[in-house]
C-alpha cells in the first residue's frame, strides 16, 4: 500500500532521474533532449494519474498540472528574455509536475507557509543558479571586456524595470509581517534575479554567438535574429527548439538569403535542475546556515 509521501518520494526520485541525464546531455552537447523533459512530463502526470485513481483524490493530478504549467510560464518568461534555452524551459515544466505543491502534498520544503510548498525549488534553483551563472558568466566575460559596458548601459536603458523590481521587493517587505532576515533575502530575489539576466543575457550575445556559413547549420542550431529572406521568415530566434530539418531545406533553397548565419548557444545551466531538487527538502535549512 502506497501513502502520499511514498509517492512523493517515487515521483521526486524520477525528477532526479531525468534531470540528471538532461544535465549530462546539456554538458555534452549542448541540447537537451525533448525525450528527457517532454518525458518527464508525460512520466511525471501518469504517476499523478495512475496515484489519484489508487486514491480516489484526483488533486494530485490537478495539481502536478497547475503547477507543471506555472514552472513552464516561468521557464518560458526566461526563454523569451533570452535567460535560459529551450530545453532548460521544457525541463521546468516536467520539474514542476513532479514537485507540485499548490493544492497536494509535496516532498518540497515548505516551513514558511508564507509561500505554497514548491517555492522550495524557487528558493534551491536560486541558491544553486546565482553563483553558478555568475560564475559561468565571469569566465567568458573576462575573455571579452564588451560585456560588462554593455550589460551597464542596459541597466541604465531599463532603469524603469529595475525601479519596479526594487519597489516591489520593498513594498513586500513592509506588508508582509514578521519581518526577518530570511524574508528580507527572499523578496530581494527579484532585483538580484534582474541584474543576474541582463549580465548573463549579455554575455550570451557578446561571448556565445558566431557566424556560420549555410552549409555548416545544423539541426537544433539557434539563430540570434529572425532570419528573414525574400520577405518570408524562415526561422525565428523564438523557437525553443531551433532549426527544423524542413527550415534548413528552405533556407538552404532560398535564393537571395545571406551567406553566413549568426548562431547563439547559451550557458549550459541544466546541471543546476538536479543540484536544486537535491537540496529542495531542506532549502529552509540551508538558508538558516547560510545566513
Amino acid at each position: 500500500m502506497m501513502d502520499p509521501n511514498s509517492f512523493n518520494l517515487l515521483i521526486f526520485s524520477a525528477a532526479i532521474g531525468f534531470s540528471a541525464i538532461a544535465a549530462y546531455f546539456d554538458l555534452k552537447t549542448g541540447e537537451i533532449p525533448d525525450k528527457f523533459t517532454l518525458g518527464l512530463v508525460v512520466v511525471a502526470l501518469a504517476m499523478r494519474a495512475a496515484f489519484s485513481l489508487y486514491s480516489q483524490d484526483f488533486n494530485y493530478l490537478f495539481d502536478g498540472a497547475l503547477v507543471g504549467a506555472l514552472f513552464f510560464g516561468f521557464g518560458a518568461v526566461l526563454f523569451y528574455t533570452g535567460g535560459w534555452g529551450g530545453g532548460d524551459a521544457k525541463l521546468m515544466a516536467g520539474i514542476g509536475t513532479s514537485l507540485g505543491g499548490w493544492i497536494a502534498p509535496s516532498i518540497a520544503d515548505s516551513s514558511l507557509s508564507l509561500f505554497p510548498q514548491f517555492f522550495g525549488f524557487f528558493a534551491a534553483i536560486s541558491i544553486i543558479a546565482i553563483p553558478y551563472s555568475l560564475i559561468y558568466a565571469l569566465i567568458l566575460s573576462f575573455k571579452s571586456p564588451k560585456v560588462f559596458k554593455l550589460a551597464r548601459e542596459r541597466i541604465i536603458k531599463n532603469w524603469f524595470i529595475l525601479c519596479l523590481a526594487v519597489l516591489a521587493s520593498a513594498s513586500m517587505m513592509i506588508l508582509l509581517p514578521p519581518w526577518n532576515l530570511m524574508l528580507t533575502i527572499a523578496l530581494l530575489f527579484p532585483p538580484v534575479f534582474y541584474f543576474l539576466i541582463i549580465f548573463t543575457r549579455t554575455v550570451e550575445e557578446v561571448a556565445m554567438q558566431k557566424e556560420v556559413r549555410l552549409s555548416e547549420l545544423k539541426e537544433g542550431d539557434m539563430v540570434a535574429e529572425d532570419l528573414i529572406i525574400n520577405g518570408k521568415k524562415l526561422a525565428s530566434r523564438r523557437d525553443m527548439d531551433g532549426l527544423s530539418k524542413e527550415s534548413l531545406k528552405k533556407i538552404r533553397a532560398a535564393k537571395g538569403g545571406p551567406k553566413t548565419v549568426r548562431i547563439k548557444w547559451g550557458i549550459k545551466f541544466a546541471p543546476a535542475f538536479p543540484l536544486a531538487l537535491a537540496i529542495c527538502p531542506f532549502w529552509t535549512g540551508i538558508m538558516g546556515l547560510l545566513l
